[in-house]
């Protein structure tokens, strides 16, 4: 009977295709993460399980001020109408990409945005989405247009701190301001930056991708690696339907491809007093964390004290930090 056919051959297709029963799912989420974010979607890719140990590189994507809302089933599709949201909609986003002779999937977290985001909105929702998913917290993405491009900056350019969080961005036409000491944060955070923009830009000018890139790559030291700049001849403000496209590879990698050979290292930040702690919650009152894949950062002025052997991968120092060497040693171990 046909009846017994249709059941055999589902069976069938379970047997030989197990992997079937994990589909990519692109869900909205009616959920308060802050006051300026109360609805996001959530893209979770095909064989992501809560209960195994497996770690996804995380894209955050921030839309423009056109897409604004309060998150409710009325407002958020609005966040669907362009980049990557609308390739997840659309069917069109990659289950994986494959970089460096390894296959990644992301996780992507599309927030809706009741008004102009800040800093404090995009720090809460990162770290709503490590207590909520499986993040490879050394591949945190943000990306954005317009005023999420903006916002992209604005988080990468608050503080070395924050940005040490962030792996790599891509800001599209970013409506953001541009200054030599935002971009000192960016450069000597060694922070890996490709930005996009229409040269005739009639909303966003052109000239403020090109001054924060150009101020990032002035710095001296140089940044490692240089901020990267791409430059569409058109008069319109859409500058994402060809930063997105899976198919522009002006170095041989689509932005996607590109944000996956960047990996941040650990770092170890000082809280200070020099009887304080770090911020990874390790209680070290004398000595740097002895994690020889770790980097550290110290930007307080009251100094660490070491009075034993302390090693740590790199030592960064800003804003007065500083060690003191009492009866211990600190060893560099690259």
């Amino acid at each position: 009977m046909k009846f017994h056919s249709y059941i055999s051959i589902s069976l069938l297709i379970f047997i030989l295709f197990p992997f079937t029963l994990f589909a990519q799912t692109h869900t909205p989420k009616y959920i308060t993460v802050c006051s300026n974010i109360k609805g996001f979607y959530e893209y979770l890719p095909k064989g992501y399980q809560a209960g195994d140990t497996v770690l996804y590189p995380l894209i955050i994507f921030s839309h423009g001020a056109g897409e604004t809302g309060n998150g409710s089933a009325a407002n958020l599709p609005k966040v669907l109408a362009n980049g990557t949201p609308k390739q997840i909609k659309d069917g069109i986003f990659p289950d994986s990409f494959f970089v460096n002779g390894q296959h990644y999937k992301f996780i992507v977290l599309s927030p809706q945005y009741v008004a102009w985001p800040s800093v404090g909105h995009m720090d809460t929702l990162i770290n709503y989405a490590i207590a909520n998913y499986k993040v490879d917290t050394s591949r945190i993405y943000l990306t954005g247009l317009s005023m999420g491009g903006g916002i992209t900056w604005n988080y990468a350019a608050d503080s070395y701190k924050k940005c040490r969080r962030i792996a790599a961005i891509v800001p599209v036409c970013g409506a953001t301001g541009a200054n030599t000491y935002r971009a000192k944060i960016m450069a000597v955070a060694r922070l890996p930056v490709w930005a996009t923009h229409n040269n005739g830009d009639p909303t966003v000018p052109d000239s403020t991708t090109t001054n924060m890139v150009n101020f990032i790559n002035a710095n001296k030291p140089a940044p490692l690696p240089m901020a990267i700049k791409t430059t569409f001849i058109s008069n319109s403000h859409n500058a994402w339907s060809a930063t997105y496209n899976l198919t522009f590879r002006p170095n041989g990698l689509n932005v996607y491809e590109w944000l996956l050979t960047h990996k941040r290292p650990i770092f170890n930040y000082w809280l200070g007093p020099s009887n304080g702690a770090w911020e990874n919650s390790i209680y070290w009152s004398r000595g740097f964390v002895p994690n020889l894949s770790s980097e550290t950062v110290i930007d307080r002025n009251n100094p660490v004290k070491i009075n034993s052997i302390a090693h740590t991968k790199r030592l960064h120092l800003y804003n007065g930090g500083r060690i003191i060497l009492e009866s211990g040693q600190l060893k560099i171990n690259p």
